[in-house]
């Protein structure tokens, strides 16, 4: 469709697409500063160029059963079997994204309710 390569073509000319890519990288750094803050002590890995962070599981917990315990608090992770590639297994971690929520407000939330499930071990009921 011609549309697509004009809007392009005028964001490139008029300096838009530069602005709109400094807004992205500004709303992610203000993202992954409130997960570095509400996240601090934990073992994960991010990175200042993606909006997300990939956050290893402690023993005893498995990643089907934390994020299904996440999903029945109302926050929605990916985990590592979703990426895994091959047969090997994938490793007992979830991928948490920054830009999916709404607002940096409801991102902490989440990361609190994230926090605190990782802070309580599972309970034998939640056991597979």
């Amino acid at each position: 469709a011609p549309l697509l390569p004009e809007i392009a073509t005028r964001w490139l000319e008029s300096g838009a697409m530069e602005r709109l890519i400094a807004q992205q990288r500004a709303m992610t750094d203000e993202r992954l500063l409130s997960a570095h803050r509400l996240l601090a002590g934990l073992d994960y890995k991010s990175d200042i160029e993606y909006p997300l962070i990939w956050l290893p599981l402690p023993e005893p917990w498995r990643a089907g059963q934390f994020a299904a315990a996440l999903r029945q608090a109302g926050v929605l992770v990916r985990t590592a079997d979703h990426f895994a590639v091959g047969r090997s297994p994938a490793p007992h971690a979830i991928r948490i994204s920054l830009n999916s929520a709404a607002s940096v407000a409801q991102l902490e939330e989440g990361l609190v309710i994230l926090r605190a499930l990782l802070d309580s071990p599972p309970s034998m009921a939640m056991d597979p």
